[in-house]
């Protein structure tokens, strides 16, 4: 098995290569262990010819993909939304429609070639370029569809998710002050917790489509669970399958959303505890001890702006569990995104 295509996978995937033991000290993970996730991801790590057959085609099926699958802004700030089209339509005026309930909601002219050029790719005899779009919508926060087209033609050339997302979690303001006012500790059933029983993952049944054949989202022959920490040692694992977060994002975020949505509908208040497990989760491969496993990375703030946006629309203040106990960056990113502490506002 060549070294160096194992390092890419790894890196490209999340797979974190180092962590800290339960006595606070740097570790490494070890090589089996990467690339037994990797296998769990599906990779053919049994099979050299096989693994760079894969990869490949990945890299092409990227390329070949002309509308990312979704896409997330800020409501009234500027942003960048990305598309891959074949060199003979990068001279061409296209447009982008943007509907939501199949209602037309903006249409945007655009020549690609006058657009920032990122990079290109050649698949057989055929070049793929890259290219960058500034945009600044005047949207309502929510959910939509964008659709690429040729004028005149009724097909689109690619379609994806378009999420326009608030600044802010939803707060209430006092009327003297305008300050979020305090808030009084959630009940059980409206906590998420992202742990023991590892709500966010567990949605069973959820399904993607793959190109050629029905797709889980999860990977099999690994563990959720924990790393080893000063409470347990040698770690723990949950027997809970985790999801892939490549699949997650051809999916759209669609699991995650519904996950959010079911606990904030028609409550004031969601008390998130182990925040952290949206940043990276400990995976185990099954049959190994839970100290043999690696973090993998998820799309943290992707899915922070997420539980902003079901926030907002559901009325639902955010209340995280573990301030005290979190990264200095990741306390400020919270906190900036207008988050509570189980005891109130964080100032």
């Amino acid at each position: 098995m060549h070294a160096s295509l194992i390092e890419h996978l790894v890196q490209v995937r999340g797979i974190e290569t180092e962590y800290l033991d339960a006595w606070g000290k740097p570790a490494l993970v070890n090589t089996v262990t990467q690339q037994k996730i990797l296998a769990a991801m599906g990779y053919p790590m049994d099979d050299d010819d096989a693994l760079i057959t894969m990869i490949n085609s990945e890299a092409e099926t990227d390329w070949l993909t002309m509308v990312e699958p979704v896409s997330l802004i800020v409501q009234k700030k500027e942003a960048v939304l990305h598309f891959k089209l074949p060199l003979e339509f990068v001279n061409d005026e296209l447009y982008l429609s943007i509907t939501q309930n199949s209602q037309i909601c903006k249409k945007i002219k655009f020549v690609p070639i006058d657009q920032e050029l990122l990079g290109a790719f050649e698949i057989g005899d055929m070049e793929m370029q890259h290219y960058a779009l500034p945009i600044e919508l005047d949207l309502a926060i929510g959910y939509y569809q964008l659709a690429l087209f040729e004028p005149g033609i009724e097909e689109p050339l690619g379609s994806g998710r378009l999420i326009v997302t608030p600044e802010t979690c939803y707060q209430v303001a006092t009327p003297d002050s305008k300050e979020a006012v305090n808030i009084t500790p959630v009940k059980a059933n409206n906590t998420l917790t992202l742990g023991d029983n590892v709500p966010a993952f567990d949605l069973v049944g959820k399904k993607v489509e793959s190109e050629s054949e029905k797709e889980t989202i999860f990977c099999s022959n690994v563990t959720l669970g924990d790393a080893p920490n000063k409470i347990e040692p040698l770690g723990r694992c949950w027997n809970v399958a985790p999801i892939n977060p490549t699949l997650l994002y051809k999916d759209a975020y669609q699991p995650m959303i519904e996950l959010f949505s079911s606990y904030m509908k028609d409550n004031e208040t969601l008390q998130v505890n182990n925040i952290m497990s949206l940043l990276k989760s400990w995976w185990v491969p099954k049959g190994e001890e839970a100290n043999k496993g690696a973090y993998v990375y998820y799309p943290f703030e992707d899915l922070l702006t997420i539980i902003a946006l079901e926030s907002q629309l559901s009325q639902c203040r955010v209340v995280i569990g573990e301030f005290a106990e979190l990264p200095e960056n990741v306390t400020e990113l919270l906190q900036s995104m207008g988050m509570y502490t189980a005891s109130g506002i964080v100032s």
